[in-house]
């Protein structure tokens, strides 16, 4: 409070949120009636400016070089460890509150929007890491159509694993190779006999991050469900540590410090409790994806060369030149 304003602006900022009090109270499944009118006022008002005033000089010291004078600042695990339980859900403001808080203590026109600032703070946490032009989460080739209109999915028909397609494993047997994907990580492709996934950094940020954004999607109706298509893309594929070993190989999981079985965890876990209906098409983003590598799975070629590949060559090999060790 006392880096963003003074006794006047402080009276100011207390009076304006408590006028979204109410609407704030609203957007917690918790009741707070334990918390009178005035705690609850100043809890969103000091965290607020503490959330706020962080994002500031995190921006300032990234943006701009400005050497920031804070203890966070001043070690190396501060200030990752504070971003991490800032997603945590139970740990997190109203955007609404935040934004007035900003623009209460805001007198540079030309400042940087808060959704902007918010966003390139929490750009290390990013499951996709490197270069990019534009924060965008949104795949680039999705343009929801007409065909799949009122059209579903028979899920005993249609899908051959646990969900929409079979394992990894399972998917490279019957002929279908696996290539990382560059840019935006819901950018999933197939074709050719190649699924194409955007690589996937798997850290300790990675679990909260994307488990945020599949509650985002899942508390509100207008939101599309890309990541809750992402989640459960991924839970169908991977299912034992065999699974990630082969994605690893082809550059589409990286991960920090966690063994495989700990990865197949997380994925598994992602999709705990979802809401979702498996059956429609309407909503899903890779509906085409999914159709054509099933749709190849079930084709002539594929099985073919599923088959083949659970030939031992070497023991038939060995059983036609020396029959006698059979």
């Amino acid at each position: 409070m006392k880096q963003i304003g003074d006794e006047g602006r402080d009276v100011g900022l207390e009076t304006a949120i408590k006028q979204l009090e109410g609407r704030a109270r609203r957007s917690y499944s918790e009741e707070f009636d334990h918390i009178s009118s005035e705690e609850f006022t100043q809890m969103m008002v000091l965290d607020g400016c503490f959330i706020v005033e962080l994002m500031r000089l995190y921006h300032e010291s990234n943006q701009h070089g400005q050497h920031v004078e804070e203890p966070i600042f001043a070690t190396r695990w501060m200030l990752p460890n504070i971003t991490r339980d800032l997603l945590m859900l139970e740990n997190q403001l109203p955007f609404f509150v935040l934004q007035e808080i900003y623009k209460l203590t805001t007198f540079d026109e030309e400042a940087i929007p808060l959704n902007k600032l918010a966003l390139l703070f929490l750009e290390p946490l990013r499951p996709l890491k490197g270069e990019y032009t534009e924060i965008s989460f949104v795949p680039s080739d999705y343009h929801p159509s007409q065909r799949f209109r009122d059209v579903r999915w028979n899920r005993h028909e249609n899908f051959p694993g646990k969900f929409w397609l079979a394992e990894v494993r399972i998917l490279r047997r019957s002929g279908i190779t696996f290539k990382s994907n560059p840019g935006n990580l819901l950018n999933i492709e197939f074709e050719n006999r190649e699924l194409r996934i955007p690589t996937l950094f798997v850290d300790d940020s990675t679990g909260p991050l994307l488990r945020n954004l599949l509650a985002y999607e899942q508390c509100n109706a207008f939101a599309a469900p890309y990541f809750t298509c992402y989640a459960i893309f991924l839970n169908s594929i991977i299912d034992v540590p065999e699974d990630i070993e082969i994605l690893q190989e082809a550059g589409i999981i990286v991960q920090s410090e966690a063994v495989d079985e700990e990865v197949v965890n997380l994925v598994n876990s992602l999709t705990k409790e979802l809401v979702f209906d498996l059956d429609d098409r309407n909503d899903c983003y890779i509906a085409r994806q999914i159709e054509d590598i099933n749709a190849f799975c079930r084709s002539w070629k594929s099985k073919c060369i599923y088959q083949l590949s659970c030939i031992d060559f070497v023991r038939l090999g060995l059983s036609f030149l020396f029959p006698w060790l059979k």
